[in-house]
């Protein structure tokens, strides 16, 4: 009779034991099904503001301001994003991620036509603000937070 008690102890101790491993691995399924549709619904934001930057850059004549607001989410799904544009030398692009807009960027999409871009929007307002003018013969877009 005594070797029964500890040999119950053992299997509820090891039940325990597999039941939180099955928990932690549901609950790391389950977020790993929600990033995905995140991943593209800030993928398809990006996106967005590349088209309309796009459609700036063509739209802009010599002594001319052209401002359009864009209305973004706020965030995506429970998570904070970021969206950036930038230039080099060779190219300009719309990029962004989730979190402080210091990290490293998720993606990136090319703006034709090598506008020189610059700004951030952080997804804690409703609106974006997309700015475009031309500066001597060099198309500036510019990307701030709206009220």
């Amino acid at each position: 009779m005594p070797s029964i008690i500890p040999t119950h102890i053992y299997m509820f101790l090891a039940m325990t034991v597999v039941g939180t491993l099955l928990i932690f691995s549901f609950n790391s399924f389950a977020s790993t099904l929600r990033f995905v549709p995140e991943k593209e619904q800030l993928y398809n934001i990006i996106a967005h503001v590349a088209a309309k930057a796009t459609e700036l850059t063509i739209l802009t004549t010599p002594n001319s301001t052209t401002e359009i607001s864009l209305k973004l989410p706020i965030s995506v799904g429970d998570r904070q994003y970021w969206i950036r544009l930038h230039n080099n030398t060779y190219q300009s692009w719309t990029e962004g991620g989730f979190g402080e807009t210091t990290a490293k960027a998720l993606y990136r999409v090319s703006v034709p036509g090598k506008p020189s871009a610059t700004g951030s929007y952080t997804g804690n307002s409703r609106n974006a603000v997309l700015r475009c003018y031309m500066n001597e013969s060099v198309v500036q877009l510019v990307l701030t937070n709206g009220g």
